[in-house]
C-alpha cells in the first residue's frame, strides 16, 4: 500500500534558496569548454608528456591526464599568480 498523493506532496522538501558562493563554482559547459577557473589546483606536465594536477595548499599529487591535453581551467605551474592558497 503506497503513501498517498496529498502525503506525497506534503513530504517535498522545499525549493533550495541560492547561496552566496553557488554562481561562482566551475563547470564544463559540455561544448569543449569549462566556464569559469578551478581555484587552489595547478597543473604541469609531467616528462612522460602526461598532465598531472597538484593541490597548492597541501602539495598533493591528483588526477593524471593521459591524452596529452591540458586539463580545462586549471592554472599551469609556474603560472606566475600569488594567490592565497599557496
Amino acid at each position: 500500500m503506497g503513501a498517498s498523493p496529498a502525503a506525497t506532496r506534503m513530504r517535498r522538501k522545499a525549493p533550495r534558496e541560492s547561496s552566496a558562493t553557488e554562481g561562482l563554482m566551475a563547470k564544463n559547459t559540455g561544448d569543449g569548454f569549462r566556464r569559469g577557473a578551478v581555484t587552489g589546483r595547478t597543473q604541469f606536465q609531467r616528462p612522460d608528456g602526461h598532465w598531472q594536477k597538484r593541490d597548492e595548499r597541501t602539495g598533493r599529487l591528483m588526477g593524471v591526464k593521459e591524452d596529452g591535453t591540458p586539463f580545462k581551467g586549471v592554472a599551469r605551474e609556474p603560472d606566475g599568480r600569488d594567490t592565497p592558497n599557496a
